[in-house]
């Protein structure tokens, strides 16, 4: 079939999946609402309606419907679709994103916490401990990779562990794991009780500042001045920190 009602009407075909056949197959304009689009419209318009309810799913066919050109049907909703599969995915490449300026959830800081969903996974909680390295002037940071949040924001040398760590075990990790023991520097400050919360993770935060007697090697480190650190773009509670302490 050739028109949307038809193809409606065939055994195991869905709105989604319709609508994916009449534009993508017969150019016409119906808009495609599968998980990626769902992020990706909530996220820029900053929506807050959960997307699993009969009034989200009102709201966010209305709003694509809206901004589909329908003489570029097929074209568009292949594009928007590709996008959230590369760019806006659940960890979001926001640095690399063409439209960060005009992204509600990237100018509120709310990648994490859209879209909204009533039937939740289970929060897991992490705890992030930063060992912020400061040699003369400069600090040590690296950019997130691999798939996991804030992947290709920038961070200081993370220690991460699966429970609270206290000074001492913070230290531990830091000479096992990067061979730095206390004879390299001197501890200026240790701070703890940080909290982010994001749509599926409940991060801990603690900060050790280190100033060291000579500067390290480590893979993928970066030594950046005090003032270019204003430059790379970190997650909230780093930015924070930042802002408040070295800044």
């Amino acid at each position: 079939p050739g028109q949307y009602e038809d193809i409606l009407q065939l055994k195991g075909v869905g709105p989604y999946t319709a609508a994916a056949i009449a534009s993508f197959a017969y150019n016409l304009p119906y808009a495609v609402l599968d998980g990626n689009v769902f992020r990706i419209l909530a996220r820029i318009a900053g929506i807050e309606t959960p997307v699993d309810t009969t009034e989200g799913k009102k709201v966010f066919a209305h709003l694509a419907q809206q901004l589909l050109p329908k003489k570029k049907a097929a074209i568009y909703n292949q594009a928007i679709m590709d996008f959230g599969a590369t760019v806006c995915k659940p960890a979001p490449e926001c640095a690399h994103c063409f439209f960060n300026k005009h992204c509600r959830a990237f100018i509120e800081n709310k990648q994490q916490l859209l879209p909204v969903k009533l039937k939740r996974t289970k929060v897991k909680e992490r705890w992030f401990n930063y060992a912020v390295l400061q040699h003369q002037h400069q600090y040590a940071i690296l950019q997130r990779t691999g798939k996991d949040i804030w992947q290709g924001l920038y961070e200081f040398l993370l220690l991460e562990t699966d429970a609270p760590s206290s000074l001492e075990n913070v230290l531990s990790l830091l000479y096992h794991q990067h061979g730095l023991s206390a004879n390299h520097f001197v501890i200026k400050s240790f701070t703890t009780g940080q909290v982010q919360k994001l749509s599926h993770q409940k991060i801990h935060f603690s900060f050790i500042a280190i100033t060291l007697s000579s500067p390290v090697s480590i893979k993928n480190l970066s030594w950046i001045s005090r003032q270019q650190l204003a430059d790379y773009p970190f997650p909230k509670t780093l930015h924070q920190y930042v802002a408040a302490e070295l800044l």
